[in-house]
């Protein structure tokens, strides 16, 4: 009888979300004590260990300019250790 070949591994479905969170995140995961909305689109969650992160929501248009993308990006760069999804 022949053997059996092996199947290669796919590499289907969506890929894992831990591995792009913010270290603050990763670290407090699932250990958040309690949340604030602060104002609309502002939200603070405070961790067991005492550590806050405050979340901002942005919408944007499906398509965007070069120059809004890196307007962003700096953003993202200058308050949030370059974090952005």
């Amino acid at each position: 009888m022949a053997e059996k070949k092996k199947m290669a591994p796919r590499d289907n479905g969506a890929p894992d979300y831990k591995k792009y969170l913010h270290p603050m995140m990763a670290k407090n995961y699932g250990k958040w004590k309690y949340h604030e909305n602060l104002r609309p689109g502002v939200n603070m969650y405070v961790a067991e260990s005492g550590d806050r992160l405050y979340v901002v929501r942005a919408g944007s248009t499906r398509t965007m300019s070069v120059d809004t993308v890196r307007k962003v990006c700096d953003i993202a760069d200058k308050y949030c250790q370059g974090h952005l999804r």
